[in-house]
């Protein structure tokens, strides 16, 4: 797991998975009847919300959050001057 996946709070997936998500299934059903390319459109993408988010969810429950500005352990700069000053 990389750590963009790892900081994306927990809560906000179960959001997706138990309000968002359902309420685009909601939405595409209903807009169906007037629209039947967006309101599947619609459902697909609600669908794929819940089950990525839960998906993700369920594999990254029990790990530690790490947040998304942590900083990266670099090595300190290397400077070479190879032969400067020298003739």
């Amino acid at each position: 797991m990389n750590p963009t996946t790892q900081g994306k709070s927990q809560l906000i997936r179960l959001l997706d998975v138990f309000v968002i998500g359902p309420l685009m299934v909601y939405g595409g059903v209903n807009l169906a009847g007037k629209s039947p390319v967006l309101g599947l459109a619609l459902g697909v993408f609600g669908a794929s919300t819940v089950y990525f988010n839960g998906r993700n969810w369920l594999a990254l429950r029990g790990t530690p959050e790490v947040p998304l500005a942590a900083p990266v352990p670099t090595a300190p700069p290397v400077i070479d001057l190879g032969r400067v000053g020298v003739r």
